[in-house]
């Protein structure tokens, strides 16, 4: 089965996440400012940085349990919704660029791997974010702009894949960002 690769380098995806990411997680704390004005913007500032909330203190501890669990997130995705196994994912980190990955390592339909692909950035950046505008958190506020903004190479794979029909195969690309579109055989 020919294969067309839709991929960027680990180093360009980290460059385009500066704008796929960061564009979407900006849109949290604009959200928070519209909703609760510069005063309510400002007391969550100070107080996300008040040694009495220790708010800071606990962003810091969930950072990298949220990493861990953002690659997790993008397996249980693939495997609930591509109805694969979890062997079928491998774990790891290129230290080139200190990126944490998932890596599904079997074709599955280009909607399968659509969703497994959105589900941190939505489960742990977009949607405690909305939260937190929603509820006057400051802090769920910013934990959303961080673990969207992480996501930004996860949207950036999302762009890729805009003209990929959702039943077609693909297979996630080894080393890249981005994945291998399974074109079926033309018969003639």
């Amino acid at each position: 089965m020919p294969r067309r690769e839709l991929t960027v380098s680990m180093w360009a995806a980290n460059v385009y996440a500066l704008i796929t990411g960061f564009l979407p997680a900006l849109l949290l704390p604009l959200l928070f400012a519209l909703f609760w004005g510069r005063e309510g913007s400002q007391r969550g500032f100070i107080r996300l940085f008040d040694t009495e909330s220790a708010q800071a203190l606990w962003l810091l501890l969930l950072l990298i349990p949220g990493i861990v669990l953002h690659e997790l997130l993008h397996a249980a995705g693939w495997i609930y919704f591509g109805r694969i196994r979890f062997r079928d994912v491998r774990f790891g980190v290129q230290w080139k660029t200190l990126t944490p990955y998932a890596h599904c390592t079997v074709p599955i339909r280009a909607s399968a791997y659509r969703a497994g692909t959105l589900l941190p950035g939505l489960l742990l950046g977009l949607i405690p974010g909305l939260a937190g505008v929603l509820l006057g958190s400051f802090f769920l506020v910013v934990l959303g702009f961080i673990f969207t903004f992480a996501a930004g190479g996860d949207f950036l794979i999302l762009w890729l894949l805009r003209s990929v029909p959702p039943d077609t195969l693909v297979e996630d690309h080894p080393t890249k960002v981005g994945c291998y579109v399974l074109e079926p055989e033309e018969t003639g």
